[in-house]
């Protein structure tokens, strides 16, 4: 009798952590905001409120910035995601999906369940810091500022490759395959992006992005390419390669892309 006694008050303690056990299993996001920078929102179902500091963001919630606005939270203590103007991020079993907008992310090495969806396409981004942008149906942007990170197609088997810090690679959201990655000045986007800025506070892998920019510099072909990224975004713009005795005035673009990325090529595989 003692024995099924102790049993019974086991079983409680037992059924918890099984429960805590299956749900970091699934990947349940357990996430906070930990910045509000003007109107953002937490969606869930029908309800609408406004985001506050240390908030909880439920499984299955969206996070909705306006424009101008910004925000970051934290998904299981260990991977910051910082949210664009005019972004909507989703908070599902299998991790966060990024519906439309830009989101900074950085998670570090060993975390597991690190995983972000964009469309059809899923990037694992243990150890890595970069950015994700989506323009609905148009185009999916993957920028890395440091580490390595593997991106797959969702159901299509042996349909992945590693996009390295310095790159970034430009499908659809839906592609039949996975394109090239080219490289990019990893120092300009960090240093004018409204995602690094004063705005929040210091990025933990900043000593991590320092490492790779000076890997970069120490290598000019690298940016031997003729997409750049200018200003405060992630535009992505076609120039010509060839100096120009007359130097041509960049755009300036938003904290997010603009609505058409200007004269994009289509990435070769």
């Amino acid at each position: 009798m003692a024995l099924n006694l102790s049993a019974a008050r086991a079983l409680p303690t037992l059924l918890c952590a099984f429960l805590i056990a299956n749900a970091a299993a699934q990947g349940v996001p357990s996430a906070r905001i930990t910045r509000v920078i003007k109107d953002v929102k937490i969606i869930q179902g029908q309800a609408t409120r406004d985001a506050a500091l240390n908030n909880a963001v439920p499984q299955g919630a969206v996070v909705r910035t306006a424009a101008a606005s910004r925000a970051e939270i934290v998904v299981r203590d260990r991977i910051v995601l910082r949210l664009a103007s005019n972004t909507f991020l989703s908070l599902g079993p299998d991790g966060p999906a990024l519906n439309q907008g830009a989101v900074l992310f950085e998670a570090p090495s060993g975390v597991m369940n690190a995983k972000i969806a964009v469309g059809e396409i899923t990037i694992d981004t243990a150890g890595t810091t970069g950015i994700i942008e989506r323009f609905g149906g148009t185009y999916v942007k993957i920028i890395m500022l440091q580490g390595k990170a593997r991106v797959f197609l969702a159901g299509t088997i042996g349909e992945s490759l590693l996009v390295d810090a310095g790159q970034i690679l430009i499908a659809k959201p839906n592609p039949k395959f996975l394109p090239e990655a080219v490289d990019f000045d990893i120092d300009q986007l960090y240093r004018t992006s409204m995602l690094t800025n004063a705005d929040f506070r210091p990025l933990a892998s900043r000593p991590l992005i320092n490492r790779a920019i000076a890997e970069q510099k120490k290598n000019p072909e690298l940016n031997a390419t003729n997409l750049v990224i200018f200003g405060r975004g992630t535009l992505v713009t076609l120039i010509d390669p060839t100096p120009s005795p007359v130097p041509k005035a960049a755009p300036s673009p938003t904290a997010t892309a603009s609505p058409k990325p200007q004269a994009s090529p289509r990435p070769r595989r």
